[in-house]
């Protein structure tokens, strides 16, 4: 309020005298709950920054702009090395990048930089071919690969890669995503195809983190207790039911995130599940954040009341050993009123994408959701050279059937017939519907 011009603007707007917040019960009262509308469509970044300040500012960085609204962050040249230590520490934590010869490949989108001190990384983006060839040329230099991008881009560089020569299977390869709703039989497919074994993450891994742009790359991240549990409660209904509730299809994504550097809280009373308003709590921050609505639906899961619940299914040996506390993460809970009272979600449908690796297979991951005469039509794009049948159409109806109640219309399109694939590259997130 005291040197953030364009917040300073806000509260006044609102009516809102921060010498009014005296404790958590005005925080959660007074303090308002803005969002990337609020902030970014209305204010030039230097009203952002603090004390509206540019000069010491090393990287700015950028959401994809695919809501229609830009969000964006900035680091400072002193916060560049301790954003390196924080990453090489959740690579060391997840997959041991520091004991062993490892190499980052970062084929996240334009922009997006992940920032290391001492391991060693190549920035590819989206030029899938250049990842291939150095993968290639270097697969006897590092004894593991780490590679982080978007999940239909890492869909891409994995079954095209194959085609262009690199051994997967031969190498150990951890695959990090997580911008958006990564369904649990998407891990299972891509680790079909890297020669993983869910029990031995030596194997190589695929993990979900949580990030955002204007905020950090890893707000929360799964565990390896974590993921084996998701993968638990996707076979057993009693143990899905105990964890995320009464008659869901879906697991949400379970992870684990520092109370000490992000404040969360839910749109809904309590912890219930709602839109996730998240305080970034490092007050070096460039661009502060408060109360920020990220239209993530998330529930909030404490260390404490995981542990009752793996107790009761008789699993405690599940539980994370840092004491820290959890989300659950939904998606962005927008779906296709099906009509009825009831909706179709994107999430839904990734789940039934990838539970049978043949449809996986000869799809690209893309799809568009529709209305129709009889309800629903479900759109999809075939891989290049892939053709549809009735085999296949008849498989995805019977996943669909297990993750949504909705009667679905399937409509198989030729890759270059598909007309929703946002500007033929990765740049962008899909739209669904």
């Amino acid at each position: 309020a005291r040197r953030v011009p364009a917040y300073r603007a806000l509260l006044a707007e609102r009516g809102v005298n921060p010498r009014d917040v005296a404790g958590p019960a005005d925080f959660l009262t007074r303090v308002p709950v803005v969002d990337k509308e609020t902030l970014f469509r209305k204010n030039d970044l230097r009203a952002l920054l603090v004390d509206g300040a540019i000069n010491d500012v090393r990287s700015f960085f950028s959401s994809s702009g695919s809501t229609g609204v830009f969000s964006f962050g900035a680091e400072s040249w002193r916060d560049a090395d301790r954003a390196a230590w924080e990453v090489e520490f959740i690579l060391d934590d997840a997959f041991g990048a520091l004991s062993k010869r490892t190499l980052l490949v970062n084929a996240l989108g334009p922009g997006i930089h992940i920032p290391t001190r001492t391991l060693p990384t190549i920035e590819t983006g989206s030029r899938l071919d250049i990842a291939w060839e150095l993968i290639k040329k270097l697969r006897g230099e590092f004894e593991r690969f780490i590679i982080v991008g978007e999940q239909l881009l890492l869909k891409k560089l994995v079954e095209d890669g194959a085609a262009a020569g690199v051994p997967w299977k031969d190498l150990v390869v951890h695959i990090v995503s997580g911008a958006e709703y990564i369904a649990e039989n998407f891990r299972g497919y891509m680790g079909s195809l890297l020669g993983h074994d869910p029990d031995d993450r030596a194997r190589g891994s695929v993990n979900i983190s949580f990030g955002l742009s204007e905020i950090a790359n890893s707000i929360a991240k799964e565990t390896p207790e974590t993921q084996t549990l998701r993968r638990l409660a996707m076979s057993d209904t009693g143990v899905r039911q105990k964890l995320y509730g009464q008659g869901t299809r879906l697991c949400g994504a379970l992870l684990q995130y520092d109370p000490r550097a992000y404040f969360i809280e839910t749109s809904a009373p309590g912890p219930r599940r709602g839109e996730m308003i998240l305080t970034a709590l490092d007050r070096r921050r460039k661009i502060p954040l408060i109360r920020y609505n990220t239209r993530d639906i998330v529930d909030l899961l404490p260390h404490d009341r995981l542990a009752e619940l793996l107790s009761d299914i008789g699993r405690p040996d599940l539980l994370p050993p840092f004491k820290l506390p959890f989300l659950i993460v939904w998606g962005k809970n927008k779906g296709l009123d099906a009509g009825d009272g009831r909706t179709v979600y994107p999430e839904e449908i990734k789940e039934a994408l990838y539970a049978d690796p043949t449809v996986a297979s000869r799809t690209t991951g893309y799809f568009f959701l529709e209305r129709s005469r009889e309800g629903v039509r479900l759109l999809l794009q075939l891989r290049p050279g892939s053709t549809a049948d009735g085999e296949l159409e008849e498989k995805l109806k019977a996943q669909l059937s297990v993750f949504t109640a909705v009667a679905i219309e399937i409509r198989f399109l030729d890759h270059g017939q598909f007309p929703h694939f946002p500007n033929q590259s990765f740049d962008r997130k899909a739209a669904y519907f």
